[in-house]
């Protein structure tokens, strides 16, 4: 019997992305400048009220306002760490 508490991945999760959070438009850039200076790979995208998790009337109204912040490691740190992984010792 599958768990129903279990949050099912969103296509760029499994892809690698992580979702950090929701930031209002206005803030993005420096978070996206934050990450990028932490060499990680940034990608912002819509907020899809449906896929909010609890109360999503607020972005229901103002959706166009905000934003979902996603982050993953750039992808030779994860080709290195693909390849580490499957050396067998």
């Amino acid at each position: 019997m599958k768990n129903s508490n279990t949050k099912r991945k969103s296509p760029l999760e499994e892809k690698g992305w992580e979702r950090k959070f929701i930031i209002e438009e206005h803030r993005v850039n420096e978070y996206v400048e934050l990450y990028e200076s932490l060499d990680q790979e940034v990608r912002v995208e819509p907020v899809i009220p449906s896929e909010m998790e609890g109360c999503s009337e607020c972005f229901k109204v103002e959706c166009s306002n905000f934003r979902v912040i996603y982050t993953r490691r750039p992808r030779e740190v994860r080709t290195k760490e693909k390849k580490s992984s499957n050396h067998t010792y």
